[in-house]
């Protein structure tokens, strides 16, 4: 099995609702748990950004559900790559919300206060992800 990892960024639509986070987040850990992807999402009021991780085929057949929700819009593919190892193997699908210590966390990777995803390059989403993880519960 190829494991891969898949990043992408996107902006939220006003068909997302921040109380659909825990829907979601139930059924993409659930979903996910049974085909071995894991990963974590952040987004805030504007923006988003996800990795997910696994098989080829079980993250290709994931993303192309994810691009097509019409929840986010400007799906973005920053990073696809074979990886030796996953990032984010202790959550089926981690969450990160937006609060004062991951806005302190994003300032490092942006030139302005203003959290914008399409801004990063596919080696600073990773990092990124990784700090930000740093505050997401352990599932």
């Amino acid at each position: 099995m190829t494991l891969v990892r898949l990043i992408y960024v996107s902006t939220i639509t006003e068909k997302f609702s921040g109380v659909e986070i825990e829907k979601i987040l139930t059924k993409s850990q659930n979903n996910n748990k049974k085909k071995h992807i894991s990963g974590v999402l952040f987004f805030n009021r504007n923006n988003a950004i996800q990795c997910i991780e696994g098989s080829a085929e079980a993250v290709n057949e994931l993303y192309v559900k994810v691009a097509q929700d019409d929840r986010h819009r400007a799906v973005t593919l920053i990073d696809y790559r074979t990886v030796c190892k996953r990032e984010f193997a202790q959550w089926a699908m981690g969450y990160v919300a937006e609060t004062a210590k991951t806005k302190e966390i994003l300032q490092p990777f942006f030139t302005t206060e203003q959290f914008n995803s399409y801004e990063l390059s596919s080696d600073s989403a990773v990092h990124l992800l990784c700090a930000l993880a740093q505050q997401a519960p352990i599932e």
